[in-house]
């Protein structure tokens, strides 16, 4: 049997795609530090811990993770007292953003449709924005302690 370079290619292709995880898909890059993130909001740190998850400190004191969908801590349903936990599927599935936020307004480092979300017993979430520095067409708010298990919102930016 000969196969011709179109038929190899494709075949190599096929072959690399089958080998990308979803992790690998999802996986956001380090941020630089000092990198503004929003309107007075700076970088202090960024790593990615060896699960995946990249996580960010900000200058106002907010810690982001970004947990990709397929590891433990997006599993994870629960969303800690002060944080906002934003999932890219319904039920609490799929990647998973969780904020430990200040009070400003922040762009997202990597965008997204959020389609689930958790607020902590102690955080409140005054709007999801579709473009960055907290403009276009917010979200409803939602207060403490509360569940959405399906919604359908883009979020460029985040108002706590």
């Amino acid at each position: 049997m000969t196969l011709s370079f179109t038929s190899l290619a494709a075949a190599v292709i096929t072959g690399a795609a089958l080998l990308a995880t979803p992790a690998q898909a999802a996986e956001v890059p380090t941020l630089p530090q000092g990198a503004p993130v929003g309107i007075e909001t700076h970088v202090v740190s960024s790593e990615t811990e060896p699960t995946g998850t990249t996580v960010v400190r900000l200058s106002d004191g907010a810690v982001l993770r970004d947990a990709p969908a397929g590891s433990v801590e997006a599993a994870n349903k629960s969303c800690a007292a002060k944080e906002v936990c934003l999932w890219s599927g319904t039920n609490h599935t799929g990647r998973k953003f969780s904020y430990a936020a200040g009070s400003t307004c922040w762009n997202m480092f990597s965008p997204m449709v959020v389609r689930s979300l958790k607020t902590g017993s102690q955080r409140v979430l005054p709007a999801i924005w579709t473009k960055k520095n907290c403009k276009g067409t917010p979200s409803n708010s939602y207060r403490q302690g509360v569940s959405v298990p399906s919604m359908n919102h883009y979020a460029a930016s985040v108002r706590f």
